[in-house]
């Protein structure tokens, strides 16, 4: 484990892009786990050197907003809009959560995606911690469904209530984990 103590926001996305570009020497492939927020947003802005390592790259989310992905508050709106325009579509896969139906049904079209592709974990994984405290979407009243894979809640802290997320113990099957908290 490698723990270091940044100055700023700016300095652990630095870190983090850094991080991910020693990861990715000498990989072919690679799935890397994103978080949402202020620090997932910068982090993607800057990941633009993946293009250039000629390599098969899917992006999956930690969380999102149970809401339309044509919807301001969705996460994966924002990171996919960034993303695509430092990537072209031939080595690149986003694999989000698909928010227009229930907690089932959103899950098991995930589960079936990440299955298809052959992924059981992500390699590498980006969080931030919450303002409250919270990691990914993993809030003191989200509920597990049951392959332990996922969970949801309808109460999170702050709009929307709505929210889905990877589990905790999926996430931290990564090979590589970057934990802000900033």
């Amino acid at each position: 484990m490698f723990q270091t103590k940044v100055k700023d926001l700016d300095e652990a996305i630095d870190l983090t892009c850094k991080s991910l570009k020693s990861y990715c020497t000498q990989r072919s492939k690679i799935t890397i786990c994103l978080t949402g927020g202020n620090f997932g947003e910068g982090v993607t802005e800057r990941l633009g050197f993946l293009k250039d390592l000629n390599m098969d790259i899917t992006f999956l989310i930690s969380d999102e907003r149970f809401v339309s992905e044509t919807e301001k508050e969705s996460n994966q709106r924002v990171l996919k809009k960034k993303l695509a325009k430092n990537f072209d579509k031939e080595n690149v896969r986003f694999i989000f959560f698909t928010t227009d139906n229930d907690y089932a049904a959103c899950f098991d079209s995930l589960r079936r995606k990440l299955d298809l592709e052959g992924i059981s974990k992500p390699d590498f994984l980006i969080l931030s911690l919450g303002k409250d405290g919270h990691l990914a979407g993993h809030f003191c009243n989200s509920i597990m469904d049951e392959s332990k894979m996922f969970c949801f809640t309808d109460h999170a802290p702050k709009p929307p209530k709505r929210r889905v997320s990877f589990s905790i113990n999926w996430l931290y099957l990564a090979d590589k984990i970057i934990l802000a908290a900033v």
